[in-house]
């Protein structure tokens, strides 16, 4: 059931919580909590809001946010899925690299760009034990239009797409659309949300 939609108004604070799926870890690396407070600032430069406070644990966050020309959801929003989706990425091609496993890295921009820059270390040991791949020429800088283009790469790739998580218009929703167009089988987990937009 969805949360009741809260008032807002600009200048309207708000305490926001967010815990990891099944109380799991959300930052896990010193990097990790310097990346979710980067994303922030970015966030503030694109939807100007203040924070008052901001604790971050090891599996959740709490923040004193108050809000000026844009609603808490869509913020939070976005704040919330870019982070879940580069925590994602890191952590399952780190779990293949440390096993002994292959691991490939489907870019959305040029094969010599590593994107977010903060993966640097990760892009580096990814090329020298798996496989970097990306469909545009060096150089090219990441678009938003990319992104879908290289969900239908990895899709290809894919005999079975696992789905734990899918907001609407995500990264997660365009891979499964290719993957059900070439056949592949779409296997859905548990699907839990942090936040709902309402």
């Amino acid at each position: 059931m969805a949360r009741k939609k809260r008032v807002w108004y600009p200048g309207a604070t708000y305490h926001v919580m967010s815990r990891g799926n099944r109380r799991g870890a959300i930052f896990k690396e010193t990097l990790d909590y310097i990346e979710f407070l980067e994303l922030i600032r970015l966030m503030m430069e694109r939807y100007p809001f203040r924070i008052h406070s901001i604790c971050l644990m090891t599996n959740h966050f709490h923040m004193a946010l108050e809000t000026a020309g844009t609603e808490l959801w869509r913020i939070m929003q976005k704040v919330l899925s870019i982070y879940a989706e580069s925590f994602n990425h890191r952590y399952a091609h780190t779990a293949a690299i440390k096993s002994g496993g292959y691991t490939i890295a489907v870019l959305g921009n040029g094969p010599d760009i590593c994107y977010p820059k903060e993966h640097r270390p990760l892009y580096e040991r990814i090329a020298q034990e798996g496989c970097i791949l990306s469909e545009y020429p060096p150089g090219r800088e990441p678009q938003k239009y990319a992104f879908p283009n290289r969900n239908r790469v990895i899709a290809a790739l894919s005999d079975e797409l696992h789905v734990t998580e899918c907001g609407k218009r995500s990264g997660t929703e365009s891979t499964i659309k290719a993957c059900r167009k070439w056949g592949r089988a779409v296997i859905q987990k548990e699907i839990q949300k942090d936040f709902t937009p309402n």
